[in-house]
Parts: C-alpha cells; structure tokens; sequence
C-alpha cells in the first residue's frame, strides 16, 4: 500500500500520513470546492503550501527508548 507524508510549509506541527492524496485535498478543502472552486485550483494551493513525501517501508511506533 502507497502512502504518503504531508507537511504544511507554514507550520510543519500540521503534518499527515495519508493513503489518498485526492482525498485529502477534498476534506482540506471542502468549502473551496462546495463554492465553485475547481478541484485543479485546489490542488495547485494544496502543492503550494505542502511538501509531499512518499513513504516506501513500514513505519513502526517505538513506545519506549531504552
């Protein structure tokens, strides 16, 4: 399964691992698209303002450093 890594550029505190990117775009920015928006308007903020990282490999929480 490809995921990926989402930054925000503004405030790398806000970052996301997602399955689907499109999907993350429409959540982001619902109200943009309930308005008119078009999806490839979007989607050009959306690349503006996130660095995008694909994950390849397994991702495994340590819950305890010893």
């Amino acid at each position: 399964m490809k995921q990926f890594l989402v930054v925000d550029l503004n405030d790398p505190s806000f970052n996301y691992i997602v399955n689907d990117l499109s999907s993350l775009i429409n959540e982001m920015y619902e109200v943009e698209l309930m308005n008119g928006e078009s999806f490839e308007n979007v989607n050009q903020w959306f690349n503006d303002d996130h660095k995008i990282f694909e994950i390849e490999g397994i991702i495994k929480e340590i819950k305890e450093i010893n």
